[in-house]
């Protein structure tokens, strides 16, 4: 399939136009991208540090709350079973949970390592990958692309964040995971933990949202622009590369699943 480049603007667009041309005209935008030396990425990655860490500071208060409910529901079970523990050590467990560090800055940095190495796993596999199928581009070409196809994450955390401010709640059950949630207490979560295969669709299905497959869109597009391939061989490399992650992704659920299955007897 022959690939019809399209035509690029005459002047290197200004962000608020790239950016709306990424959500109308993302052909464009990308072949654009390409070709210019547009640096309005560095715009959209502060955009989307920033909205990646703004639904984790929103949440911080009720992630609080929870996680003191959660150790209160624990320790209460545990004393119906006759292993109290003592009142300092029941305090000190509610402070470790409640501590911002465990609720901020922890998962706050945690979200942004992953946002930054999912950006750079992201343009090095699609790079070596769209070059070993006869495609033209850089890694430099590429990363930019791969920052700009993550528009609908910085879109999915602003909404986020309004929905944590306006309703008071966090988002427990993502994409379509809320199917197949467990619906009972903490404490009968800790004494009989879900089943592997529960937890492990729960995660698959809690990736799987509009914003996912606007981003896997985009990506398509991205390479279809960005390397020069045909639109089948792009839409191969990035829904393969997606398979893939998400399958590496569910690794430490099992694992994680086994472990609770084991210490819970």
């Amino acid at each position: 399939m022959t690939v019809v480049e399209e035509s690029l603007p005459a002047e290197n667009p200004g962000f608020f136009r790239f950016l709306l041309d990424v959500i109308i005209h993302p052909r464009r935008a990308f072949t654009a991208l390409r070709e210019t030396n547009n640096r309005s990425w560095l715009i959209m990655a502060g955009l989307l540090v920033l909205f990646t860490l703004l639904p984790v500071v929103v949440a911080a208060p009720i992630t609080s709350r929870i996680a003191a409910e959660s150790i209160r529901e624990a320790l209460e079970a545990q004393s119906e079973a006759g292993q109290a523990l003592p009142p300092e050590a029941q305090q000190q467990a509610t402070q470790i949970a409640t501590n911002p560090i465990f609720t901020i800055v922890f998962p706050g940095v945690g979200a942004v390592i992953g946002l930054v190495f999912s950006w750079l796993i992201w343009s090095g596999a699609l790079h070596l990958l769209s070059t070993i199928m006869g495609g033209s581009n850089s890694f430099g070409q590429m990363w930019r692309a791969v920052v700009w196809a993550w528009l609908p994450v910085a879109i999915r955390g602003l909404l986020q964040t309004l929905f944590i401010l306006i309703t008071g709640e966090v988002i427990t059950n993502p994409g379509l995971s809320g199917l197949v949630a467990d619906q009972r207490s903490i404490a009968e979560i800790v004494a009989r933990p879900p089943s592997t295969g529960q937890m492990v669709l729960q995660s698959l299905l809690g990736r799987v949202e509009l914003f996912t497959i606007w981003n896997l869109v985009l990506l398509v597009i991205a390479v279809w622009a960005t390397a020069r391939l045909s639109a089948r061989k792009s839409s191969l490399i990035t829904l393969g590369l997606w398979l893939l992650f998400t399958l590496l992704g569910l690794i430490p659920v099992v694992i994680s699943a086994m472990l609770s299955s084991g210490f819970s007897g």
